[in-house]
């Protein structure tokens, strides 16, 4: 008030003339940004006299932020990750007071903290990797404004994503040695390497399971092999029940050979008389009967034949001339073409 009369009133907000009036009162509203103010005001009668409030300096005011940063959101990709593959979180905020930092949490561990200088902007913030284990993981995300307010995404739990393992086992399998004999030890291994971890191995000889192993490499010995043909493969599964299997399709596979001939025993005479004997032998494996005879020691003119595969063998001779010497030897094939042959024996007709 003047007693003379007003003239003008001068508001001044942060050193800026905000507003003017000519009358007792005089208001100015604003929506003053967060953080310390000044202001003061000076009024002039109409005789041109000055008034200052505060007649020095300034009067004080502090604008507080309560509001936590706004539209805070966090995601990753990919949205169905696999093992070994990179993910990446990103997560964006504002604030209308300044965003100091935001924070990646990444299974309740704080994996990155992304500072701003005060910044209005919608700003973002990223973290990835890609050595994450296999399984389900959690993340979420906060943002700091500068007067200390946290905002966090999700507001309450987790977002949740699963690691999956979509690659199989690495299998190889091979046997030794490359051309077994009958007795010999034969052995089939598997090399097997996955990408997270094996669960198992299985070999497979002649359509039976023979070994089951829980690490690499899987071995399997037998010695006790037949002769002939043998077909193997080996499967292996990691703990998210991929399968990997050498071969792919089918089997491998090896022969044992049999390089042994039968083993001759026994050779015996039977039933002579004037024109026929019975010669008999045993072998240890079956195998075929042949008689080579004549009536030369060394010499064996003539032979003949008996039943095959068998272990216990017999071929008669007839035609025979009477009172005579013969020498004979016997002979036995097995099934891999080994043959044996006995010494000469010798007999005599009636």
């Amino acid at each position: 008030s003047d007693d003379a009369g007003l003239s003008s009133i001068w508001i001044y907000l942060d050193d800026f003339n905000v507003a003017t009036c000519s009358s007792s009162s005089c208001i100015f509203n604003t929506y003053p940004t967060i953080g310390n103010h000044t202001y003061y005001a000076i009024v002039t009668d109409t005789s041109n006299n000055t008034s200052r409030d505060p007649a020095e300096g300034s009067k004080l005011f502090f604008v507080r932020d309560i509001t936590p940063p706004l539209n805070l959101t966090v995601f990753h990709s990919p949205s169905n990750p696999t093992y070994g593959e990179n993910v990446i979180f990103e997560a964006y905020a504002s604030d209308e007071g300044g965003l100091q930092y935001m924070d990646i949490f990444l299974d309740d561990i704080n994996v990155r903290t992304c500072s701003f200088n005060n910044t209005y902007e919608y700003s973002s913030c990223s973290y990835s990797i890609t050595s994450l284990l296999v399984g389900n993981h959690t993340y979420y995300a906060t943002a700091t404004d500068v007067s200390g307010n946290v905002a966090r995404y999700p507001v309450e739990g987790y977002e949740v994503f699963y690691l999956a393992d979509v690659t199989p086992p690495t299998v190889s399998v091979s046997h030794s040695p490359q051309y077994p004999v009958l007795g010999n030890i034969v052995t089939i291994i598997a090399n097997v390497f996955d990408n997270v971890n094996i669960s198992s191995i299985e070999i497979y000889l002649d359509n039976v399971n023979v070994l089951s192993c829980s690490s690499s490499p899987c071995m399997y010995t037998n010695s006790s092999l037949l002769a002939g043909n043998h077909a193997y493969w080996a499967v292996a599964r990691d703990p998210s029940e991929n399968i990997g299997r050498d071969p792919i399709n089918g089997s491998r596979s090896f022969f044992v050979r049999d390089i042994t001939p039968p083993i001759i025993s026994n050779v015996s005479v039977s039933s002579i008389n004037q024109t026929s004997a019975v010669i008999t032998w045993v072998t240890n494996e079956l195998s075929s009967s042949l008689t080579k005879y004549g009536t030369s020691s060394g010499v064996y003119i003539n032979q003949k034949n008996g039943t095959a595969n068998v272990t216990t063998h017999s071929v008669s001779l007839f035609e025979l001339t009477p009172s005579t010497r013969y020498y004979f030897v016997v002979n036995s094939t097995d099934a891999f073409n080994n043959t044996a042959q006995s010494g000469e024996n010798s007999f005599t007709t009636s």
